[in-house]
């Protein structure tokens, strides 16, 4: 029996320097899943001022040039205070 292939993605959280309730908030999360969608790429979460995401790849294998991508995606939004990119893995992996 053979392993299954990993499913590699990676974590994102963003601290929104906007109001939760602003339209710009609202347009700030509509242009992350453009960003996401334009790379065959999705992402599960949410929150309020931390946003935290969980990216994945439609194609089940995000790659380091998704992340570097992302990290001057989130770079480029001023409405952010700060935000971090976590590291591959494989989101299929259950922790001991």
């Amino acid at each position: 029996m053979t392993a299954p292939c990993p499913a590699l993605g990676f974590h994102v959280v963003m601290e929104s320097g906007i109001d939760f309730e602003s339209k710009a908030h609202d347009e700030l999360l509509d242009a992350w899943i453009d960003f996401l969608e334009s790379r065959g790429l999705y992402c599960g979460g949410g929150g309020r001022d931390h946003l935290k995401f969980v990216v994945a790849s439609e194609a089940s294998q995000a790659t380091e040039n998704d992340r570097v991508a992302a990290r001057a995606w989130l770079a480029s939004r001023p409405e952010l205070r700060s935000w971090q990119v976590g590291d591959l893995e494989d989101l299929n992996r259950e922790d001991p």
